[in-house]
Parts: structure tokens; sequence; C-alpha cells
């Protein structure tokens, strides 16, 4: 019995770290954007003109976006396994045997 609790004790403070990890994460990206947007546009702008300091910003929201996106999607989504893709095949071959399967000529 003290196993398992010491294993339950375990898990949540896993998940507590993991939490505090996930907003120093969101946290350090948001002081690195603060900073470029707070302090690098003044100087960009006067260098490279307002015209590539506009495109320059676009690409970072895209940037920024596409790690913040594809961070927290990974931070969801299930972890797969082997066994999770033998099922899917499983599953394509029963398709692909129906009966009532439309044929392509």
């Amino acid at each position: 019995m003290l196993k398992a609790e010491v294993m339950a004790a375990y898990h949540q403070n896993m998940r507590m770290i993991g939490v505090s990890l996930v907003g120093c994460l969101y946290f350090l990206v948001g002081l690195h954007c603060y900073a470029f947007f707070g302090f690098m546009l003044g100087p960009l702008k006067r260098r490279l003109g307002e015209e590539f300091t506009l495109l320059w910003i676009g690409i970072g929201l895209a940037l920024l976006y596409n790690v913040w996106y594809n961070h927290f999607l990974a931070m969801l989504v299930k972890p797969g396994s082997p066994a999770d893709l033998k099922n899917v095949e499983q599953l394509r071959q029963e398709q692909k045997q129906r009966k009532n399967r439309k044929e392509v000529d």
C-alpha cells in the first residue's frame, strides 16, 4: 500500500513540475516577444525601412504562432505506439475487405 501512495505522490509532483516548466517556457517566449517588439522594432525600422520591418514582423509572428501552436498541440495529443499503428492497419484492412465497398475501374 505504501508503494502505491509513493507512486501517486511521485506522479502528482511530476505533473506540477511539468506545469511549472511549461509556464516558464511561455514566460520566456513572452519575454522574448516583449524584447523584440519593445526594443528591436525602432532600430530595425530605421535601418531597413517600414516595408522590410513589416515583413520581419509578419515572419516573426508566423514563427511565434507556429511554435506556440505546435507545442500546445504536442502537450495535448496522446503519444502513439506501435500497437496503435497495428490497430489502425487492421481497421484499414477491414474497411478494404468490405463487400459494399465501391470498386474503382
